[in-house]
């Protein structure tokens, strides 16, 4: 599945408690992350998501700045101020978590690449012999927070799978008449 629509994310919320899921402006409006929702039918006849995924890049200053392109509206800045991608991770994980809140799991995978979600700070040359810092804790070009703000302040780049419970089932191919 490429998309999830909000009004069925609005239908689980109502599942689980009537006050929940009772706000949707846009009547068609849906959830699209860059990568997939792989969803599962259980043998409930229910789909369940099994893997959500994204991939996101954002800043792309080192490349700029050993280039020698000077950035902004004035062309002369070495980086620019992080922009949105982000954000629509942040939204995306919010509204994945609330279709899957009556879930145990959470299988949410974001791969983050480029300057904005750095988690040391480095130096990069320019061409005539600059050293321009690349600080890893300046809030206007690091967006790792937004992610860290998803999920709870955990740490990031590790698995978050504690431990994995393996267990064969053998399901009826009648789930109304087991045999």
């Amino acid at each position: 599945m490429e998309k999830s629509q909000k009004k069925e994310i609005h239908e689980r919320l109502a599942e689980i408690d009537p006050g929940l899921g009772q706000v949707l402006v846009v009547e068609n409006a849906t959830i699209k992350p860059d990568g997939v929702i792989i969803e599962v039918l259980d043998h409930s006849n229910r789909y369940r998501a099994v893997l959500v995924s994204e991939s996101k890049h954002q800043g792309n200053d080192v490349e700029k700045i050993r280039a020698g392109i000077k950035q902004g509206k004035n062309k002369n800045q070495d980086r620019m101020v992080a922009g949105n991608a982000i954000e629509r991770v942040h939204k995306n994980i919010r509204e994945v978590r609330n279709l899957m809140l009556n879930e145990v799991h959470f299988p949410y995978v974001v791969f983050l690449q480029g300057l904005n979600f750095a988690t040391t700070t480095f130096f990069v040359e320019s061409p005539e012999g600059r050293l321009v810092k690349i600080p890893h804790d300046a809030g206007n070009l690091n967006r790792i927070d937004r992610v860290t703000g998803s999920i709870y302040g955990m740490e990031i780049n590790k698995n978050g799978i504690t431990y994995l419970i393996k267990q064969v089932y053998n399901f009826p191919s009648d789930p109304d008449n087991p045999t």
